[in-house]
């Protein structure tokens, strides 16, 4: 079954614990900490993986296990299943803020755009955009392709919360989970159709 763990990065912040959880990264972990400009990015990074390796010592978790990882302005996530090492996984997590219009019309399917633009209120579109989005995303992940993925080479519809979706690409089926977490909206993509209720968050703080 499929899980997936939320830890904030405000904790971060605090000097003493960022730098005993940097001290704790792997060498390229803290190559990739260093690159990144900003502050935050740097906390985001390094909560992200201090996520997962919590989850990897408490649950004795393989290096190799099949995992993913992301993050979003105040909180990161790690999605994985304990019992099946070897699935494909992908995970998003985005904050809910603007309606972006413009991103809508250059990287959403013709259906995907129609599911948004029909709907009458500006909060309703604004929505369904972030959660057309987080889907889209986690299947990118999930495929391991990326952005070599055309995001207007599928369709994502529109799925009641606690729906299950299924879509298939290249012939791999794939099974998508969404969560919503405070303003945020959380989608988990995977080979396994099977997911946890709700969001862990032992490790939040």
């Amino acid at each position: 079954m499929v899980s997936t763990w939320i830890i904030g990065t405000e904790i971060f912040k605090e000097v003493s614990y960022r730098e005993d959880a940097y001290d704790r990264l792997p060498a390229f972990r803290k190559s990739k900490v260093d690159q990144y400009r900003f502050e935050s990015s740097k906390l985001q990074s390094i909560a992200a993986w201090t996520l997962w390796t919590n989850i990897q010592e408490k649950y004795q978790i393989s290096p190799k296990h099949s995992f993913n990882l992301s993050h979003s302005h105040a909180y990161c996530i790690c999605s994985l299943d304990i019992a099946k090492p070897d699935i494909m996984i992908g995970c998003d997590i985005e904050r809910i803020g603007l309606y972006k219009e413009g991103i809508v019309r250059r990287f959403y399917h013709p259906l995907e755009q129609q599911q948004v633009e029909e709907l009458q209120s500006d909060e309703a579109k604004r929505l369904l955009f972030y959660r057309l989005w987080v889907r889209k995303e986690s299947i990118m992940k999930a495929t391991r392709q990326g952005m070599a993925l055309d995001m207007r080479s599928f369709v994502v519809k529109e799925a009641q919360e606690d729906e299950l979706q299924t879509i298939t690409i290249a012939d791999q089926q794939l099974h998508i989970k969404e969560y919503a977490y405070d303003e945020y909206r959380l989608s988990i993509c995977s080979s396994q159709g099977e997911f946890v209720q709700e969001i862990n968050q032992e490790f939040l703080s």
